[in-house]
């Protein structure tokens, strides 16, 4: 079992690299999803260390992954999908921390509600506030991960929305 901890120093040694893994080109995208039923993440987390662990588990299990490091930049991502979906190709699923820098807790769920519609979302928090995870999950969050959270539970997830969007 594999924790993912806000205070980890180091990549664990079973995620550990071999090569650069590229996300594919967005017309190639829609192809291997097909196939592979993978998912587009749209992956916004403050934490350096925690976005490139979750990033490079999710890109191994073969799905696209767009990093954000901030609420401004995750709203205005999924806003610039909402608006041009031929320029920008829209996410399936969005895993995001609760608190990113520049918006409070309510900013970020509401922000995505409004923004984001109907897509999926995961959010991830370093707090144990049970209004704050209920708020999250009356705002239509598929799922609270609390710090530190076991990271096959989050890519199990992921991938079970990857079907389910697929089947759609």
């Amino acid at each position: 079992m594999l924790f993912v901890s806000a205070m980890s120093a180091s990549t664990p040694h079973d995620l550990e690299p071999a090569a650069c893994v590229q996300d594919p080109a967005p017309g190639q995208r829609q192809r291997n999803r097909n196939q592979s039923q993978r998912a587009h993440v749209l992956l916004a987390e403050e934490d350096s260390e925690v976005l490139r662990l979750l990033s490079y588990a999710l890109r191994r299990d073969g799905h696209a992954v767009t990093e954000v490091r901030s609420g401004e930049a995750l709203l205005r991502h999924l806003a610039s999908t909402v608006a041009d979906s031929l320029m920008f190709e829209p996410p399936d699923v969005i895993v995001s921390g609760v608190q990113l820098p520049g918006f409070s807790e309510s900013d970020v769920l509401e922000g995505l509600l409004s923004v984001g519609g109907s897509l999926p979302i995961i959010y991830i928090t370093a707090f144990n506030d049970r209004e704050l995870q209920a708020k999250a999950r009356e705002l239509g969050a598929i799922a609270v991960f609390r710090k530190p959270f076991d990271l096959d539970d989050l890519r199990t997830v992921v991938l079970n929305l990857a079907r389910l969007q697929r089947d759609f």
